[in-house]
This record gives structure tokens, sequence and C-alpha cells, in this order.
């Protein structure tokens, strides 16, 4: 746990899980060992216990009192919540929600000129310029034909036009992806490549 928090460098973090580490602090009525070194953990990470050990998260038995061994810390998180549905699913354990506010990356903009396609075009181009006012307004009106605006939530200084070309190649794929598996015209369309 400790070398978790020290990796995420002040980033949002969610611990959660079936811990199983008795300790008074989450309601159990003994501590054991494993709670102990838990909740010095909890304590030197800095980390804030989100479970209320009030709603058991484990169903007990006739000789077993209800307990909470499912728990859930946080950090650099704000607007966390945490309920116990009350809803079991025919298990010992109860389910459990977090629930958390999150906010997107600000969208930035960048003005990517691709470079090697303005070469290619002032190759292309078999113009005599009489003066350098219309070369220059023609190297301007080159320089906007190349140029687009990728807007990113990425966390970048600098845009450019491979970094551009990667996270188009990586929207094609996910997009892709993400149709529907079973579309009936690309069905038809991988039949008939197979049939050939």
């Amino acid at each position: 746990m400790t070398k978790t928090v020290a990796l995420t460098k002040g980033a949002t973090i969610v611990i959660a899980g079936d811990f199983n580490a008795p300790h008074y602090a989450w309601g159990y009525p003994r501590q054991s060992t494993k709670g102990n070194l838990l909740l010095q953990a909890v304590s030197d990470c800095s980390l804030e216990s989100i479970t209320d050990p009030q709603y058991p998260t484990r169903t007990g038995t006739s000789v077993v009192q209800d307990t909470t061994p499912d728990l859930a810390f946080v950090k650099n998180v704000p607007g966390e919540g945490w309920r116990n549905l009350q809803e079991n699913l025919d298990s010992d354990h109860f389910i459990v929600e977090i629930t958390l506010t999150i906010s997107t990356a600000p969208t930035r903009e960048f003005n990517v000129t691709d470079w090697d396609a303005f070469r290619e075009m002032r190759k292309a181009d078999q113009t005599d310029y009489d003066n350098f006012g219309s070369l220059f307004t023609r190297l301007q009106q080159d320089v906007q034909a190349v140029t687009k605006i990728v807007k990113t939530d990425l966390k970048v200084d600098r845009m450019g036009a491979r970094l551009v070309h990667l996270l188009e190649a990586k929207n094609s794929i996910l997009s892709r992806w993400r149709m529907p598996r079973l579309h009936r015209s690309l069905r038809k369309k991988l039949r008939s490549s197979i049939v050939q």
C-alpha cells in the first residue's frame, strides 16, 4: 500500500477490498496483527477510511457477530461516498456501493502543422513569383492548408504531427472496436471475401 501511494504522487487513490484484518477501528470486537499493520499503513499513507462500520458488510453466524472485512480507503478524492446496499445475493458479504465525484481533464487545443505535407506542397508548386509578397501569401496559405486544430485531454505540453497521427490511429481502432460485432453489412462483406 505504501509503495502504491508513493508511486501515485498526489493522484486520486481508491483502495478497496476484502481485507479480513480485524481491528476496533472498523467495528470488530477484537484486533489482530494484520489489522494493526493495516491501520498503521493507512495512517502512514494519510488515507481516509470511508467504510461505515455501523453497517457490517459480512453476515455473522449464531456464534460470530456481523463484521466489516470489506474496507475502502481514499486519498485526494473529493465528494466520496460509501453505502452498504444490504443486498447479499446469497453470499455472506453484502454489496457495497462506492461513489466518487470525477472531473475530466480539461480539453486542450493545439494547432498542429504537418511539415512533411507542407514540404510536399512546396515541391509540387512550380509557380514563379514576381515578388516576396505573393510568395509569402502563398506560404501562409500552404501552412494553413496543412495545419489542423487537435483537441485532446492528454497531459502534454505540445503536440506534433506524429503524436496526432498516433491519436488518430488509436481513435480509429477504438471506433472500429466499438462497432457492433454482428453488423449485417460487415458480415456480408466478410462472407463474400472468404468465398472468393
